[in-house]
Formats: C-alpha cells, structure tokens, sequence
C-alpha cells in the first residue's frame, strides 16, 4: 500500500511539474505595451479592459508578435483592447482593420483593401486549420 501511494505522488508531482507552465493563461504583457493616460484612444473601452499597443508582424515572420497582419500593412504597431479574455479588438488610424482569427501564432489582422475582399474565403483556412491543430 505504501508503495502504490508513493508511486501515486510521484506522478501527481510530475504531472504538476510537466503542465505548470502549459496552463499558464496568457496575459497582456505578451508583447504588449500599455497606452499612456491621456493618449489620443479611438473609444473608451469600458470596465475591465483596456488599450494596449502591440507589435505587428507579417504572418510569414518567425517573430514572437502577438498581432499578425496579411497584406500590405503601413507602420509597426497596432493598438488593440485586452481584457481577461485576450485580445479583442485592434485599431489602425483611419484604416479599417479586417480580423480573421486567433492562431497559435497570434491574433491575425489586415487593413489591406485587396486582403479584404477575399476574408470570408481567409477565415474559413483559419478556422480549418485551427480546428486541425486541435483534433491532432
């Protein structure tokens, strides 16, 4: 009995080790920065979330930013709103930003005009590859 119990605690114990840092949410510091009060913001994002500015990169990038973009993209930086659930909604001065889907690789943006026209078709290879990555 003695020795089932502590064959018990040491898998309890390496189960814990191994999943600690999976479980892990992340957070809004992921490449995040946030927005000085004051700063010109497109809206008041309400009660539990707030503006952060994120670094952008070409989906393509083998960079650790957490905002994606397809298409031609002007600048470096995107500001987005965050609240416990992550990411919600990202800004560009006077672009209109298309969103197509939360990656293993990061949130994926475009304000692309041509990008735009095909985003329908874009979110569907998101959503299936996603999809496929979970059941795998």
């Amino acid at each position: 009995m003695m020795n089932n119990a502590k064959a018990m605690t040491a898998a309890v114990l390496v189960a814990t080790a191994l999943m600690g840092g999976a479980a892990t949410p992340a957070s809004a510091a992921d490449g995040a920065r946030p927005v000085p009060p004051g700063a010109a913001v497109p809206f008041d994002p309400g009660y539990g979330t707030t503006w952060y500015s994120y670094d952008v990169a070409p989906l393509s990038s083998k960079s650790d930013a957490s905002v994606r973009t397809l298409g031609r993209f002007e600048g470096d930086q995107v500001l987005c709103t965050w609240n416990k659930g992550g990411i919600q909604q990202c800004h560009v001065d006077g672009k209109n930003v298309v969103d197509f889907w939360v990656t293993p690789w990061g949130r994926v943006i475009s304000t692309d005009p041509v990008v735009k026209a095909f985003a329908p078709v874009i979110r569907s290879f998101f959503s299936l590859a996603t999809r496929l990555a979970i059941w795998l």
